[in-house]
């Protein structure tokens, strides 16, 4: 299995797989904002024979004088999943920007139902910090998550 930075090509296949396994989804306007030069991201992908199987989009944003890394969204195809892509794609993105960007924080949110990617994240040293109440429009809960990088 081979990751790799995705490109502008790429947005078709990253939102077919996004549409395929989350119910969060995006428009095509933001993932063009994503691939812009004025955006600080991250973004990677896992084909197999020519088709997007798994993808994360990791963004930095300043706060409080701190370049903070965000997790946007990470996807795994449900046949392609408990085989360590969701794993290459996070510490890659988390190395990239960690050396492009020197970030010392990494955040995400997970649903609370998602113990599998709750279970991932953990392994890699995020840390639950808060529950957020109604954190999803179909109004699930979210665990916030922190990784201390520094």
């Amino acid at each position: 299995m081979n990751s790799r930075q995705a490109v502008s090509d790429d947005i078709e296949g990253i939102d077919r797989c996004n549409r395929s396994v989350l119910p969060e989804n995006y428009t095509k306007d933001i993932y063009e904002k994503l691939f812009s030069d004025d955006t600080v991201t991250s973004i990677f992908v896992v084909e197999h024979e020519s088709t997007i199987v798994a993808y994360i989009i990791l963004f930095a944003e300043r706060v409080k004088n701190k370049i903070i890394g965000h997790v946007m969204s990470l996807g795994v195809m449900p046949e392609y999943r408990r085989q360590g892509y969701g794993k290459t794609l996070l510490t890659t993105a988390q190395k990239d920007m960690m050396d492009r960007y020197s970030i010392t924080t990494i955040r995400l949110h997970v649903r609370k139902s998602n113990k599998i990617a709750q279970n991932l994240y953990m392994k890699l040293g995020y840390a639950r910090r808060k529950k957020i109440k109604n954190y999803y429009a179909d109004g699930e809960d979210a665990f916030y998550m922190e990784l201390n990088c520094s």
